[in-house]
């Protein structure tokens, strides 16, 4: 019962902050970094919608590391 109160709660707040975050248009993304290396090639990236429109060249890769040697 307890997990399924929580479960709901982090559900509402984490569609608050999608709402939240569209409606201020905020690009987010994080990088997944393997090793501390900031370069290394298996570093990962995730995209918001918002940060891809803003940075990312049309067609690109979504999750990248040529995008964000363009960026």
């Amino acid at each position: 019962m307890v997990f399924q109160m929580m479960q709901k709660n982090t559900e509402k707040v984490c569609l608050r902050l999608e709402l939240v975050t569209e409606a201020i248009e905020v690009g987010l993304w994080e990088m997944d970094i393997v090793e501390g290396d900031p370069n290394h090639p298996d570093n990962s990236f995730v995209w918001g919608d918002a940060a891809r429109r803003m940075f990312v060249v049309t067609g690109m890769k979504r999750n990248s590391l040529t995008a964000l040697i363009v960026w």
